[in-house]
């Protein structure tokens, strides 16, 4: 139970990251958020933390919060092809399609092969 655990590891970084990934598969949006947030109150320089928030924050619709967080990330680890198809996804969200194309097409260089169908859809077939 992730209650428990997290009761008796409320320091460690980790259990509160894969506690945020399980509570946001789940559908426990409210719960993913602040599980990520205590994870990024540990350590505010994990770039998968900060990728695990955006994707909370991006489910919640929060797209803005979700763009600020990406990027953070992204300064954090630049070579992160899920984190660029994320950015991407937001930024077709908040329809900034021609910087939203750019990650996408950098996404896919870095092997997320789900990039090339939204390029498809959103960036004239490039």
């Amino acid at each position: 139970d992730f209650v428990y655990y997290l009761s008796i590891n409320k320091f460690n970084e980790e259990a509160w990251y894969f506690s945020s990934i399980a509570f946001n598969e789940s559908g426990n949006l409210q719960e993913a958020l602040k599980s990520a947030n205590s994870a990024i109150a540990i350590n505010n320089n994990n770039h998968k933390s900060l990728l695990q928030r955006a994707k909370v924050l991006y489910n919640m619709k929060s797209y803005s919060l979700a763009a600020k967080d990406i990027s953070m990330s992204l300064d954090l680890f630049p070579e992160s092809g899920e984190s660029y198809l994320l950015s991407g996804k937001i930024k077709l969200e908040l329809r900034d399609y021609d910087n939203a194309c750019k990650d996408l097409e950098k996404a896919l260089r870095l092997k997320q092969m789900e990039a090339s169908d939204l390029i498809q859809l959103n960036c004239g077939g490039k």
